[in-house]
């Protein structure tokens, strides 16, 4: 996503659903969260990954997988 206010974007996310941290890595640019939740009766893992800098230029990445 471009052109997205990453902490806008995290605060609608946690507000919307019941997610769960359960793992965070920093790289000096780039921070990579991974939750769990449970949607639509499934569990799901989302993956953000977002600049570690909130001034910094960069595109926001979410990408989810969900279990049968």
């Amino acid at each position: 996503m471009t052109d997205v206010d990453h902490e806008t974007f995290l605060k609608s996310f946690f507000t919307r659903t019941d997610a769960e941290k359960i793992d965070e890595k920093r790289d000096g640019l780039q921070i990579s969260r991974l939750y769990i939740l449970i949607a639509g009766g499934r569990e799901q893992f989302v993956n953000l990954k977002f600049p570690a800098s909130p001034s910094a230029d960069g595109l926001m990445v979410a990408s989810s997988i969900a279990d049968d």
